[in-house]
């Protein structure tokens, strides 16, 4: 997720946020030890596949359009991303992004589940993980 546009006035603030909510990049868990107390490495993968990026780009320039509508502008300051700055260029707006995104999900049960594991599903309908009997 990625906060767009706000304004910070009289303690409301006000904001336009861009959110990817199904990305296309994919991250990794392993396991460290057999130890199952043991903490796994995580890594979320973020913009491994450069549509995500693209996606979330267009998502904040939907964001400064809004802001930039007379029916919203008199309740936002511009167009500016949460640090302040000015969204000059989608160059600026991609930098932004990647230094600034942070995850919104809630961090388990992201193993996709249907009905066909060829197409990225891990569980099945019932809960059962494709390739491994009885778990």
């Amino acid at each position: 997720m990625v906060c767009g546009p706000y304004r910070i006035e009289d303690g409301y603030r006000r904001m336009l946020a861009a959110a990817l909510l199904k990305p296309a990049s994919r991250g990794l868990l392993r396991l460290l030890t057999l130890d199952p107390v043991s903490a796994p490495a995580i890594d979320l993968g973020y913009f491994r596949d450069s549509v995500d990026i693209d996606r979330l780009a267009e998502g904040l320039q939907t964001a400064k359009a809004a802001v930039a509508h007379p029916d919203l502008a008199g309740l936002t300051r511009g167009p500016r991303l949460e640090t302040g700055q000015e969204v000059v260029d989608d160059h600026d707006v991609r930098g932004w992004i990647r230094a600034t995104a942070a995850t919104n999900h809630h961090p388990v049960g992201t193993g996709a589940m249907g009905t066909d594991p060829r197409a990225g599903a891990v569980v099945d309908t019932s809960g059962g993980v494709y390739g491994v009997p009885g778990l």
